[in-house]
This record gives structure tokens, C-alpha cells and sequence, in this order.
């Protein structure tokens, strides 16, 4: 597993947080999905800053064009929402200040609001989940959400709680990342 950590503490926790998490899944995985099936309600997840949504605004096109009766919701943060709220192929917008986001004050988790968002974003049933940044919190929140399907990178841990992992390109630009989350799903 490569991860794209520079702290060796950090990098040597989540190494045995991903070894227990595979080792449990393993003997669920034979079972699991290995596609999406019939997709109603897809959440897609960029969280950070403007000029990263802007280059994730395409994948939505992409998405209405092979889910063409899909509802597509993005999850962003309120700076980035401008960015993505008149898409015409955006059908709704939700906003999240995540805290290990902000470039200012202070970054504390804030659990009680995370877990209240995965519980608001739980309402909603998604059938699809994309984390586009390869975040675990991102992961985290799409599986306490009970998103069916999660598509993303692992360079932040936390694969094995997604159906779908997304090899990741170092050094690739941002288009292609989000590009290679759609392929990876076939």
C-alpha cells in the first residue's frame, strides 16, 4: 500500500488499521458487490477548495450520461458550491465545511457534526458513492451514510470499506484522477 503520508507514525497507524479492516472484510468480500446494479441516487463527495471542483464539475455530465434517470449529488463545501450549483447536470448540492479543510483557525474533527451529516446523507439511500479525493474520512462517511456502492482512491486508507478501489496515478492532474474514479467503475 502506498499512502501518501510523510509522517511515518500516521502512516504506520492507518498501515494497521487498513490490515485489520481487509483481514475482517476478507471474509465478506466473496459476498460483496462488484458493481453498482441499478443506480437511482449517486453521491459524489469534493470537499476541498475551488479550483479542485472545477475540475471535478465533469464527472457529472459523465454520470447522467450512463445513469441517465440518476439523481447526482455533490458534496462540497460552501466556497467551492459556486463552482458546481448551476450544472445542469447537478441535481443537488449539499454543503459541508469540513474542518480538515480550512486553511484558518481551528481543525478539529467536529465528530458530532460528521456523524450528523452521515446520518442526514443516510436519508437519502445512495445507491452510488464517489470519493473523488481518496480521503478515508470521505470513505468513512460514505460508509456511516449506508452508501450501497463506494468508488474511490485508498491513498489515505481505508480501501477495504470501498467496493471499488481506484488505482491511483502519481503525479497525474487532478482532470485525470476524477476521470480514472469513473473508469475504475467499468
Amino acid at each position: 500500500m502506498r499512502y501518501i503520508f510523510k509522517n511515518r507514525m500516521l502512516t504506520a497507524l492507518i498501515s494497521t488499521v487498513d490490515f485489520i479492516g481487509y483481514l475482517l472484510v476478507s471474509f465478506i468480500r466473496p459476498f460483496r458487490r462488484k458493481r453498482p446494479g441499478n443506480v437511482g441516487n449517486i453521491l459524489v463527495i469534493r470537499l476541498d477548495h475551488i479550483g479542485d471542483m472545477l475540475c471535478a464539475s465533469m464527472v457529472a455530465q459523465n454520470l447522467k450520461e450512463h445513469y441517465h434517470m440518476a439523481k447526482v449529488t455533490f458534496l462540497t463545501s460552501n466556497i467551492s458550491k459556486q463552482v458546481i450549483i448551476n450544472n445542469p447536470y447537478v441535481d443537488e448540492v449539499i454543503c459541508y465545511d469540513a474542518p480538515w479543510f480550512r486553511r484558518s483557525g481551528r481543525r478539529l474533527f467536529e465528530s458530532v457534526r460528521f456523524l450528523k451529516l452521515a446520518k442526514e446523507l443516510g436519508k437519502n439511500r445512495y445507491d452510488l458513492g464517489l470519493d473523488l479525493r481518496g480521503d478515508i474520512r470521505h470513505i468513512m462517511l460514505m460508509m456511516f451514510a449506508g452508501v450501497r456502492f463506494r468508488v474511490g482512491y485508498d491513498i489515505t486508507g481505508g480501501g477495504f470499506m470501498l467496493n471499488k478501489r481506484v488505482e491511483y496515478s502519481h503525479g497525474a492532474h487532478s482532470i485525470d484522477h476524477n476521470l480514472d474514479v469513473l473508469k475504475g467503475m467499468g
